[in-house]
């Protein structure tokens, strides 16, 4: 559980009675959690394809050396 929705669901329980309010409280709180999935998203392909290259990089090293050897 993010901070972000801790304090959304704060202000949601604070301004309960104001009926005009949790609307939208719960729309800042849909787009917040979009944004950090979308955040979440972009960080886990760069390291995928990070992690990826390095991989392609060691096989081709280790691929060299099987021929060389040979």
């Amino acid at each position: 559980m993010c901070m972000t929705d801790v304090l959304s669901i704060a202000i949601i329980l604070r301004f309960f009675s104001d009926p005009v309010f949790i609307p939208t409280c719960l729309m800042l709180s849909i787009v917040g959690i979009g944004f950090s999935f979308c955040v979440n998203l972009m960080f886990n392909i760069i390291l995928t394809t990070i992690i990826f290259r390095k991989m392609m990089a060691t096989d081709n090293k280790s691929l060299k050396h099987v021929v060389k050897s040979r």
